[in-house]
């Protein structure tokens, strides 16, 4: 396996050749991968940052060890800046379909789709049913062979 930088610059030289506009760039002081003037993949502390948005945010954020992240202030605990995402390089063999779908998320930002980088509000808490009142196994078989429908067959 590779060492987690060698990974970083494999996936940023496949984007390259890949998709236009992709180039490695300097983020924020960091080496990363932009798509025209906007990072998407930053490398850091051995690690990978993706920004992201919808279903790929909340898909990344439930992997193990990923975090929120601020790429203006890395060491400052989330919740970081919105759509930011870091991922350990105990997910490096995640972080290819990771840059593509941050690449992904880029560009329909860029196409003028409407996009919200904010982690989506949780559903409503459902309140769960009062427990049924406790009943024995034969009072619940005395009652479904009670019924009207079974009583001709059994009489």
């Amino acid at each position: 396996m590779a060492n987690p930088r060698s990974k970083f610059d494999m996936i940023g030289g496949y984007l390259a050749r890949t998709y236009e506009g992709v180039a490695s760039a300097d983020v924020y002081r960091r080496p990363g991968l932009k798509h025209r003037t906007e990072p998407f993949c930053i490398f850091y502390n051995e690690g990978m940052a993706f920004r992201l948005h919808g279903r790929s945010l909340v898909s990344a954020l439930a992997l193990p060890e990923v975090r929120p992240f601020d790429p203006l202030n890395p060491d400052k605990p989330p919740p970081g800046w919105p759509g930011w995402v870091w991922a350990p390089p105990s997910q490096m063999l995640r972080w290819d379909r990771l840059s593509t779908d941050a690449l992904r998320c880029l560009r329909t930002a860029e196409e003028g789709a409407r996009v919200s980088w904010q982690l989506p509000e949780p559903p409503p808490v459902v309140e769960a049913p009062p427990p049924s009142p406790p009943e024995t196994m034969a009072e619940r078989v005395k009652r479904f062979l009670g019924g009207n429908s079974w009583s001709k067959w059994l009489g």
